[in-house]
């Protein structure tokens, strides 16, 4: 369940898979989750993480796949945030501006 106050996801529910496109990362507001990579032909649990913590900011720095599964391990809600929310897409458009505004023009 979504709102602007964050997701509900309940306990065993998969937040984002180990190589999916990632655009978002999360803040826990109550509950836990854990982080798993599959190793292998296991999944082996990387860390737990509860209220306070946040997983999934690679996606906000490298926009590459995920590197680990996260699932509830509680009933749990989480604050996404993406690029757009915090703002990274807007400082990326000034600065590719001002990068076309002092490019030396092509003279050929």
């Amino acid at each position: 369940m979504k709102s602007f106050f964050g997701s509900i996801y309940e306990r065993g529910a998969v937040v984002f898979h180990q190589g999916e496109p990632g655009n978002s990362m999360y803040i826990i507001q109550s509950g836990a989750v854990e982080v798993s990579q599959c190793q292998g032909k296991q999944d082996v649990v990387l860390t737990l993480l509860e209220r306070g913590d946040f997983f999934g900011e690679m996606a906000q720095i490298d926009q590459q796949p995920r590197s680990a599964t996260v699932r509830a391990i509680h009933r749990a809600r989480l604050l996404p945030l993406t690029r757009s929310s915090i703002g990274a897409d807007k400082n990326e458009e000034k600065k590719r501006k001002r990068q076309q505004a002092f490019a030396k023009p092509d003279l050929r």
